[in-house]
């Protein structure tokens, strides 16, 4: 496959922008990237890229795919209330099923949004890697677990089980992490057995951290110290394997050198925490202590969207305007949050990067749309201009998942219908 004639954000390196290229795709990686005027190579599938962005496709580390059916359900509530009062009991109601026809909407959202990759925890996660094959996209897939819902420990036996027999799975393109859903639904003694659990069997970890300022104050009544503290004398960042604490919204300086030093990433999400009304977490402050910062969507519930140039557009706007200053998140470095960054939170070196020996996860961005023509600067136009509606191809590990805007390994009538379907049994009980 040959993408030819296109601008391409490398994200290999700092603003490297290559105009006028062409990308030469064998198998599941890019073989080379062909500068203009250099000789194109004969008897390959060619797709026209003039007018087209190529970029890294997105990496969303942080999100809860199934939770598409509480998609405008349970709004205007502060996390605690809407998680007890709301989310859990409708999330008792699950089935293996319903998690299937709720991932697959959230991959639809996800392709037509560019997002390749994605971190994801939540319950029967046989059914969302079911769903991610089909989908053709790339996932870590975290069986949630927490001590309240977990007196047996039956739960954490079963993240460990999927560990062990979906990690690397798919041809690689499904891995799987463990982790405890947070402080505040687990307590010390279970978080050890999730530690323990994740030593043995080598797995990273995932968590919920610092969401709100009542986590903190809990914590601290609870422990004598912070969550981000808490959790590193128990050992939680000492695991080998990747690491992600997600929201990361109310932190000291103190946490914030624990999460440097220990090399934990920080997962923003940005619509979230805002709707939530949790706070707005110091990305700046993160990224100039040497935290790897990456962006997350949360789930369809909270957000409301799956799409990363929601986030994008908020993580570039919202501190310029809370600090007065324009240049303190500039583009580059946001799109960096959403691509390269989030590569690296989930310690895969091949994706993330448009450059040659990478993974083919490129998506094409059609500059001819009147909402981000002209594209005077290439990154600023994708990230404060674009949107989801401009995403014209993408490609994850060398595979067509949509051309020219027509998804192509999804049936979305169909995964609609369904999901409609099992929303509307699970929230009328």
């Amino acid at each position: 496959m040959l993408i030819k004639n296109v601008d391409i954000i490398t994200e290999n390196k700092p603003d490297e922008i290559i105009y006028g290229a062409s990308i030469l795709i064998k198998g599941d990686t890019i073989e080379r990237i062909i500068k203009n005027g250099e000789p194109l190579p004969n008897d390959t599938e060619i797709i026209d890229g003039n007018g087209m962005i190529a970029m890294p496709g997105f990496v969303n580390t942080h999100t809860h795919c199934a939770m598409t059916f509480l998609r405008n359900y349970g709004n205007d509530m502060n996390l605690q209330d809407w998680l007890f009062k709301k989310v859990f009991p409708a999330e008792d109601k699950l089935t293996a099923e319903a998690v299937y026809w709720f991932s697959k909407l959230a991959y639809i959202e996800f392709i037509k949004s560019g997002i390749t990759t994605h971190v994801d925890s939540y319950f029967f996660m046989e059914s969302s890697a079911r769903a991610v094959e089909e989908a053709g996209i790339r996932a870590v897939l975290n069986r949630s677990v927490s001590g309240i819902s977990d007196p047996d420990g039956e739960k954490l036996k079963e993240s460990s089980s999927f560990f062990r027999t979906y990690n690397n799975s798919c041809s690689g393109r499904i891995k799987s992490v463990l982790g405890a859903h947070s402080i505040y639904t687990s307590d010390e003694k279970y978080i050890v057995k999730v530690v323990e659990e994740a030593n043995k069997i080598g797995s990273g970890l995932v968590t919920h951290l610092c969401e709100t300022q009542k986590e903190i104050d809990d914590c601290i009544l609870q422990h004598n110290a912070t969550p981000v503290e808490y959790l590193d004398r128990i050992g939680y960042f000492d695991v080998d394997g990747m690491k992600i604490a997600a929201h990361c919204v109310h932190m000291s300086d103190n946490d914030i050198d624990i999460l440097a030093r220990k090399n934990v990433s920080a997962a923003i999400n940005m619509s979230s925490n805002l709707k939530l009304a949790s706070g707005i977490a110091d990305v700046p402050r993160l990224i100039k202590s040497g935290v790897n910062v990456s962006l997350g969507t949360d789930g369809a519930s909270s957000n409301n969207n799956l799409n990363m140039f929601n986030e994008m557009r908020l993580a570039a706007l919202v501190y310029k305007g809370l600090t007065l200053n324009p240049e303190i998140m500039n583009a580059e470095t946001v799109l960096s949050l959403a691509t390269a960054n989030g590569a690296k939170a989930i310690l895969d070196n091949n994706i993330g990067v448009v450059a040659e020996g990478a993974k083919a996860d490129i998506v094409l961005i059609d500059t001819n749309s009147p909402s981000i023509a002209p594209t005077n600067e290439l990154a600023p136009a994708v990230v404060y201009s674009a949107g989801a509606g401009d995403v014209n191809t993408v490609i994850c590990n060398g595979k067509m998942l949509m051309q020219n805007k027509e998804l192509l390994t999804i049936d979305e009538n169909e995964t609609v219908w369904n999901v409609k379907y099992f929303a509307r049994r699970i929230l009328s009980r």
